[in-house]
């Protein structure tokens, strides 16, 4: 066997040629993921701003409902009261209020 020689190398050497294959595909994972990262982090930050504004668009698309409901609530029950009903029937319906009747009940004593 002494044909064949052996190169040594000092552990210092080892070391800088393991680490560097690793390093660098570490590194390129590290980055994919931090770009991920921060792409869906935009995502749902755009996304919470798109919900925000369809929210904001309901409630006030409610509150005008809210301000039309109460609108024509008072309008019934303005339509609906008695003095009203009562002048259109005489105006325009041409009719009358009857008189006021009376009636009499006569009761007789039970005969045994």
């Amino acid at each position: 066997m002494a044909g064949v020689r052996r190169q040594v190398r000092s552990p210092a050497q080892q070391r800088t040629s393991r680490t560097s294959g690793p390093s660098l595909l570490s590194f390129f994972l590290w980055t994919l993921f931090l770009v991920s990262a921060a792409i869906a982090y935009l995502w749902i930050y755009n996304q919470n701003d798109v919900v925000a504004a369809d929210l904001e668009a309901k409630q006030h698309t409610i509150m005008e409902l809210e301000n039309i409901n109460r609108e024509l609530q008072v309008s019934i029950d303005q339509l609906s009261q008695i003095d009203r009903i009562t002048g259109i029937a005489r105006t325009q319906l041409g009719m009358v209020v009857p008189p006021a009747e009376s009636l009499i009940v006569y009761l007789s004593e039970a005969t045994p």
